[in-house]
């Protein structure tokens, strides 16, 4: 009896020959999911760090704008939760185009390009320590760039499974 996490690929050995010559050869070993599934965990993880700041600027009654900040915050967490797990997963291109969007114009703006405006008075070595061992903005700036950094290689990852020419989802609709 085999192990279940081996069948796919004893079953993709078999369909390309011989098992040894197929990965001379660098035979297609395609897991079920794969890299698309990695990148749908990916943008869980990025969508996901953020939440309790969310959560808690929504919550601030005593400035309105904080506030409408962490429900802003919110709606997009949700919603790019939803479209990972329901279009990306599926690799349907508006799905991968609404997380483009969601990274570049939701996330970048907001997290990373402040980063790129202000002149920072930490080294990178203090800023990694701080970032690590302090509350405040270091780590809060940190946490920022592998938000980004995350989303940017789910993109990245995906990016020829969406537009290749095997792309075979991409004319479905939801």
């Amino acid at each position: 009896m085999t192990d279940p996490m081996l069948r796919p690929l004893m079953r993709c050995a078999a369909e390309s020959g011989n098992e040894r010559s197929s990965w001379k050869r660098g035979a297609d070993l395609r897991m079920p999911g794969g890299v698309v599934l990695v990148s749908c965990v990916l943008f869980t993880l990025a969508l996901l760090m953020p939440m309790p700041n969310c959560v808690e600027a929504a919550r601030a009654n005593w400035n309105v704008s904080f506030q409408h900040e962490g429900f802003a915050c919110l709606t997009i967490s949700l919603v790019g939760l939803l479209v990972t797990w329901t279009g990306f997963r599926k690799r349907i291109r508006w799905a991968w185009w609404v997380m483009f969007v969601i990274t570049w114009v939701g996330v970048f703006p907001t997290r990373v390009l402040p980063l790129f405006q202000h002149k920072w008075a930490l080294t990178p070595k203090e800023w990694i320590y701080s970032a690590l061992f302090e509350s405040g903005l270091p780590r809060f700036w940190a946490v920022s760039v592998v938000i980004f950094v995350l989303m940017l290689i789910s993109l990245l990852l995906t990016a020829k499974s969406f537009f290749g020419t095997q792309n075979r989802a991409s004319t479905h609709t939801v």
